[in-house]
């Protein structure tokens, strides 16, 4: 079966994982604030060219600690780049462009002895690697095995429709699917765009209000939030077949689920 594109729309939320290490989070605002400091009282030239080389540092510190974490190379997504910085701008986690203009004139610095960029200049991308730090300070203090999506609008914990996705690192990037959606959520044909899945169980809420009952318990269709709303809408356990081509959708919903306080 296929599972429609627009659940793929839906807003993502945090529902589980574990904590990770602060102090890996910390130690790059640690390079970053010596960066800051060398231009808050520049000796020389020298000073801008140290102060740009540590933040080069620091982003490359944070760069290799999600890559430990997260193993892009390993997502399976086929025709993502091959770049460490091109795949987090693919899976929508940062916007590269400027930390791309940084590590350009760190490298050409380093290799070209070029004069140092302004003290402005200096000062600008002090804020872009600030800016990259707190982007991805999430990904490395909270590992998500589980994320939760639910239609554009609506509540998380009263949605009719929902979908409780388990995948991450830990899960070497397989997709199990579980919730309520919409009959037209699925498709028995190819569809493009669609994500393709093995579905184990499948019931709906008109067969799950004749089970329940049929074993004596009352159903109340006021009371019944977070089962949806029709009765051809369908309770679905599945997984996604990855054995096909997959987009990165799902990956990008992993990536920027928001937390839920509470």
């Amino acid at each position: 079966m296929w599972l429609s594109n627009r659940v793929l729309a839906w807003t993502s939320a945090s529902n589980g994982g574990e904590y990770g290490d602060e102090m890996v989070m910390r130690r790059a605002y640690e390079i970053w604030a010596h960066a800051e400091a060398l231009l808050r009282h520049p000796q020389s030239d020298f000073s801008l060219v140290d102060s740009v080389a540590n933040l080069k540092r620091a982003i490359s510190h944070r760069l290799k600690a999600l890559n430990s974490i997260y193993d892009f190379s390993t997502i399976p997504v086929q025709n993502k780049p091959k770049r460490l910085l091109e795949q987090l701008a693919y899976f929508e986690i940062v916007r590269p462009t400027m930390l791309n203009t940084l590590i350009s004139v760190r490298n050409a610095l380093e290799h070209e002895d070029i004069p140092p960029p302004t003290s402005n200049r200096c000062h600008e991308l002090v804020d872009v690697t600030w800016y990259f730090l707190r982007t991805t300070d999430h990904l490395i203090t909270f590992i998500k095995d589980q994320i939760l999506l639910f239609p554009l609008g609506n509540d998380s914990l009263n949605s009719d429709y929902w979908l409780e996705v388990v995948t991450g690192p830990r899960q070497a990037w397989a997709i199990e699917l579980r919730g309520w959606i919409t009959s037209s959520s699925v498709s028995p044909t190819i569809q493009s765009m669609w994500l393709p899945i093995n579905v184990h169980r499948v019931e709906t809420r008109r067969d799950l209000r004749s089970r329940l009952t049929a074993q004596g318990i009352e159903w109340n269709e006021n009371e019944e939030e977070g089962r949806g709303s029709d009765d051809d809408d369908m309770y679905i356990h599945a997984v996604v077949d990855m054995s096909s081509p997959i987009g990165p959708e799902m990956y990008r919903n992993y990536f920027n689920a928001r937390m839920v306080i509470g």
